[in-house]
């Protein structure tokens, strides 16, 4: 089944320079929402208290559209993420041999061990959950299919 699934929220608010106010997320989440996405991505609420009041705020609106953040794999940015009210949790964590090397320095049993107590907490609270590994291509395919 294809699912219309609208990072553009997310990924608008990462390029330089870029800030909305609230009223301005607002007013694109209803928008897209009226457009039939049936699913929008919110910046991560453990970034700044900002973007936790927005992904708050956001939430409570009662749309169509089922409202999803994104966040690291960690149990505080899921707790942090549990708390805003949202509908669905996207994680994501490195796990190219250089972004294991050079960015949070954790090997794949810490990777896969992480990211089952975080989808265990997320799933438990009744939350939709979404797993991405960031860095794919170049990640070990047998890496991955562990």
């Amino acid at each position: 089944m294809l699912k219309r699934h609208n990072p553009c929220k997310r990924e608008g608010e990462q390029f330089a320079n870029a800030f909305f106010d609230t009223a301005t997320k607002v007013k694109i989440a209803r928008a897209l929402d009226d457009l039939g996405v049936e699913y929008l991505e919110l910046p991560s609420p453990a970034a700044s208290e900002q973007s936790y009041q927005d992904c708050k705020t956001i939430a409570s609106l009662g749309l169509k559209a089922k409202i999803l953040t994104h966040t690291r794999c960690h149990m505080d940015d899921a707790r942090i993420a549990v708390e805003t009210g949202v509908d669905g949790i996207d994680v994501v964590i490195g796990t190219s041999s250089y972004l294991r090397e050079f960015s949070h320095g954790k090997d794949m049993d810490y990777i896969i061990s992480q990211a089952t107590e975080v989808i265990n907490f997320i799933k438990a609270a009744g939350l939709e959950v979404r797993f991405s590994s960031e860095d794919s291509f170049r990640s070990d395919l047998v890496d991955l299919l562990n």
